[in-house]
């Protein structure tokens, strides 16, 4: 029979046989090697590592995979690049991570015992650059959030964009928009945008956080929206994507989700 609490009991059984901590350093500087079992548009793992920092704070990086990994599909952030540099200064700015000014590594540094809220921090700014690789160059002047946010204004809707959430965990978790409803027994509406639905691991991510944060205003459940950009060839996966994102369901995280091609016809259901 299903229930929330074995769902999360298989879910995070699920994370503890495939995500692999390995020691990688040395014993006068230890590095731990974490193998998520996210993957990337190449469909590799995601490779993240810690490394001892001081203050008792540890540094989590990427080691420059992220920007290196779209630099080999012709996505590059030099000077020329403004448009997409604009973007990659949201995104690291929106998610609290920095990048080494004289390397591609993203990075953030943390108290250890912030370890699992940076960490999962990292992995959703990690999947959100992955996504410029998807701008289409027509479209590059401004991120798949920015074509949404021009639809919300179109209707008057009220937002409060690139906002964190803090969860009854302490946890928070970055949304792309919230939209706070006019009628007080309505939950605010919490949303998070995907450029590519190919790329399955966001809405992993989306469905862990949905089911962790439960609710966070006045005792009541939020509202979970995923936006999802179903043009040319993404629309063949947008079913896969939207039962990925509702695989770990439970009666208080149900994510509703909404083809771009069709948001006209739902606004209805996204207004304040």
């Amino acid at each position: 029979m299903i229930s929330a609490e074995s769902l999360k009991k298989e879910y995070f059984d699920w994370l503890l046989n495939e995500e692999i901590f390995r020691d990688a350093g040395t014993s006068d500087r230890p590095v731990v090697e974490i193998d998520t079992p996210f993957l990337d548009d190449d469909f590799d793992d995601i490779i993240l590592y810690a490394y001892q920092s001081k203050n008792q704070k540890i540094m989590l990086t990427d080691n420059g995979w992220t920007l290196d990994n779209l630099s080999s599909h012709g996505v590059t952030f030099d000077k020329r690049s403004t448009a997409r540099n604009k973007i990659l200064s949201e995104i690291l700015a929106n998610y609290g991570i920095s990048k080494d000014t004289g390397s591609k590594k993203l990075y953030i540094n943390a108290f250890r015992r912030d370890f699992p809220a940076v960490k999962q921090r990292l992995l959703q700014g990690i999947l959100k650059i992955v996504d410029i690789n998807y701008l289409s160059k027509e479209n590059v002047m401004n991120s798949f959030s920015d074509e949404v946010a021009k639809i919300f204004d179109k209707h008057d809707i009220l937002y409060s964009q690139s906002k964190a959430v803090i969860g009854r965990n302490g946890l928070s978790f970055i949304f792309d928009f919230i939209i706070p409803t006019k009628n007080r027994n309505s939950c605010d509406k919490l949303i998070r945008t995907f450029a590519n639905p190919k790329f399955i691991n966001s809405a992993k991510i989306f469905s862990w956080d949905a089911s962790r944060i439960n609710s966070f205003s006045s005792g009541r459940n939020s509202s979970f929206f995923a936006i999802i950009n179903d043009s040319d060839e993404r629309g063949k996966h947008l079913n896969n994507f939207a039962d990925i994102l509702n695989e770990n369901e439970t009666n208080k995280s149900v994510i509703k989700s909404i083809a771009y091609s069709t948001i006209e016809d739902n606004i209805a259901l996204l207004k304040n």
